[in-house]
């Protein structure tokens, strides 16, 4: 997949020698941004760092992994291979007694950008990049991204510079430390934190690139997702969750996380200079979030999923009948103020805290059971035998079991929009392929263009449709944002459809690195003149 040219970095027909000109190049990532968001405030003038970069450069709507999950889309970036081929696809996984385990960043099984550059010599410092928790080692420096604990955890490599890190940057964190809810104060704090963080992220970026030496950068933000996720219902009036009276003094944390990067971009493309490739890339777009669907209540009413019949199973189900579930639980907790502790349990902690009292894979009958969810965006697992211990499916039997399914699913309706929402569903082999394929799930859904998710918890609650207790009003979508300039690169040129994944081979490309075969992602030619 290597060009036949000459010189050690390539920029459309420009070739030039290391005696010429050293080639670097800076990745910003910002998780969620999209164009559908901000496009409009760089026309009016309002963003008018990102409208001076849109005229320098080359853009796109960059098509992300399906679904359009952090995880998976920012592993196929790192890797410029699709999920089948790294193996991550979600937050979390099953293990084979069907415990909830966070996945993080050894769970990816192919190699990255880092250690790609780092191997050739190159230097390269990445900073909050999410799920390269924990660091891996790298000729340069790497500050771990989304999922890491704490600064009491092994969060940077080389981990010599953990002490020189925590002595500038005494209060910097991977997360916010409060948490949105209904309450004001609390949405309030919430914004400040957003903005905090992003903030320190700047300084440490500023901080990694004057005192040490690299020939590729990232530095990736949270904080546009997050406004998104939660402040939507203050800036959409379309949204369900539209709240006007927040709206009077919320309104604007979306376009102040989108201004904060704005500011940012000035000082930034100025120190870089114009011979810096520079690239704009989010993992994932935004759209406006409808309703949680519990997919495995939906299963369990068509006779996919059976219950076992001992007595603590029918406990668990009578307390659902009188509305004492996970889900209401777990609202209590939100509203009563205690949002903070719960958050500082673990994933596997609160699934085992909830197994306690609510419906897990625990209660399932798998010997009866055909299929079950599990997934953020609700994808279903057909129970093959000889793939899962407690396998009940035949092989000859798994194909009809499937369509019967996806047949099933278009036919899912939300009741109070009267609609049905399943716009698409794909069969796994025909988005994925690679070694890990077989542990994915048989049937991944879209429910209204990804605006409905599922749950962790496979039984919340008795109900079908809920409005979610994190109080998310924004969800992810498919169209990311690519931004790409320097060098030979195309000025206020747009092109089609770039996928996450041709991000990395090009920059390889860039750097005269040879670029295996089984990447899936390709050369974006296109973008240089």
């Amino acid at each position: 997949m290597v060009f036949n040219i000459s010189g050690p970095y390539y920029c459309g027909n420009i070739c030039c020698s290391l005696e010429e000109k050293k080639v670097r190049a800076f990745i910003l990532g910002l998780d969620g941004a999209t164009f559908d968001v901000f496009e409009e405030w760089v026309d009016a003038g309002k963003l008018p760092n990102f409208r001076k970069l849109f005229e320098e450069s080359t853009r796109g709507h960059l098509i992300t992994t399906i679904p359009p999950l952090t995880p998976s889309a920012w592993s196929s970036f790192m890797t410029g291979k699709n999920p089948g081929k790294h193996g991550v696809l979600d937050f979390y996984e099953l293990d084979e007694e069907m415990n909830v385990k966070v996945s993080y960043r050894k769970a990816r099984k192919a190699t990255t950008i880092w250690k790609y550059f780092s191997m050739k010599g190159y230097r390269v410092i990445s900073i909050h990049v999410p799920f390269t928790y924990p660091p891996e080692p790298v000729n340069g420096i790497m500050i771990s991204g989304f999922l890491t604990p704490s600064l009491n955890s092994s969060f940077i490599y080389p981990p010599e510079m953990r002490d020189e890190f925590i002595k500038n940057f005494p209060d910097y964190r991977f997360a916010e430390n409060t948490r949105f809810s209904e309450r004001r104060e609390d949405q309030e704090a919430f914004r400040e934190e957003i903005f905090e963080n992003m903030k320190l992220r700047m300084k440490v970026a500023d901080y990694m690139m004057e005192k040490y030496p690299w020939d590729l950068f990232m530095v990736t933000f949270m904080g546009i997702d997050h406004a998104q996720h939660w402040y939507w219902r203050f800036y959409d009036k379309d949204s369900p969750y539209y709240d006007p009276e927040g709206a009077k003094s919320l309104g604007d944390t979306i376009f102040k996380a989108y201004s904060l990067i704005d500011d940012y971009l000035g000082d930034l493309l100025a120190r870089l200079g114009e011979d810096t490739y520079f690239c704009i890339m989010s993992d994932h777009g935004f759209g406006r979030f409808y309703k949680q669907v519990f997919v495995n209540n939906w299963l369990k009413e068509r006779g996919f999923i059976k219950f076992k019949r001992d007595v603590r199973t029918l406990v668990k189900r009578s307390f659902y009948e009188v509305g004492l579930d996970t889900k209401k639980i777990s609202e209590l907790v939100f509203k009563s103020g205690l949002g903070k502790l719960w958050a500082k349990f673990s994933s596997e902690s609160k699934a085992s805290l909830a197994s306690g009292f609510g419906i897990t894979f625990k209660d399932v009958d798998w010997r009866r059971t055909e299929a079950y969810s599990f997934g953020y965006f609700g994808p279903v697992f057909v129970n093959l035998e000889g793939r899962f211990p407690f396998g009940s499916v035949k092989h000859e039997d798994y194909e009809k079991v499937r369509e019967k399914i996806i047949e099933a699913m278009l036919e899912l309706e939300d009741p109070e929009r009267g609609k049905k929402i399943v716009n698409k569903v794909w069969k796994k082999e025909e988005i994925y392929n690679g070694p890990f394929v077989d542990r994915f799930p048989d049937v991944v859904v879209a429910m209204d263009d990804f605006a409905y998710t599922s749950s962790t918890f496979p039984f919340p609650s008795k109900r079908l449709f809920a409005t979610p207790f994190t109080y998310k009003s924004g969800e992810h979508r498919m169209n990311g944002v690519f931004i790409f300039k320097g060098p030979g690169v195309k000025r206020n040129y747009f092109i089609e459809r770039p996928s996450i994944m041709d991000i990395t081979p090009t920059l390889m490309q860039l750097f005269r690195i040879p670029i295996p075969e089984d990447m899936d992602g390709r050369v974006l030619k296109e973008i240089f003149e």
